[in-house]
């Protein structure tokens, strides 16, 4: 198997990246914790790379566990919505004349992500 050409850009979607990643160490057997990491800094842009310096400085990159970095990167580019201006969206969204049943109840999921609701489906039904 020939080495993935990936590269994490700024503008990319940090979740994907991350999977893509996590699969990508799992085929090549990477599961040493600095090999974990360099194969993390070595898949991001130059100015990814230069993020992420920022955010542990005064730290080092080598120093820190592959897990706190990636938790960085998502604090940072992932922020986390507000819970109720997402339940907001939520309750507001209404089938499109031209939406199939099936991708309505996709889309109202996909809007129920960072709802925090007890229970989806009482919150689908209603």
């Amino acid at each position: 198997m020939g080495d993935v050409k990936f590269e994490f850009q700024l503008e990319d979607d940090w979740e994907l990246f991350e999977e893509k990643l996590e699969c990508f160490m799992l085929t090549k057997n990477i599961t040493d914790e600095k090999m974990k990491v360099a194969t993390l800094v070595t898949k991001l842009s130059k100015d990814a790379h230069a993020l992420l310096k920022q955010l542990v400085a005064p730290a080092k990159i080598t120093e820190k566990k592959f897990a706190d970095l990636t938790d960085l990167m998502v604090k940072q580019l992932k922020p986390s919505p507000s819970e109720a201006m997402e339940r907001c969206s939520f309750h507001m969204a209404k089938q499109n004349a031209s939406e199939k049943i099936a991708d309505y109840v996709a889309r109202l999921k996909k809007l129920a992500l960072h709802c925090n609701f007890e229970k989806l489906d009482d919150a689908l039904r209603d």
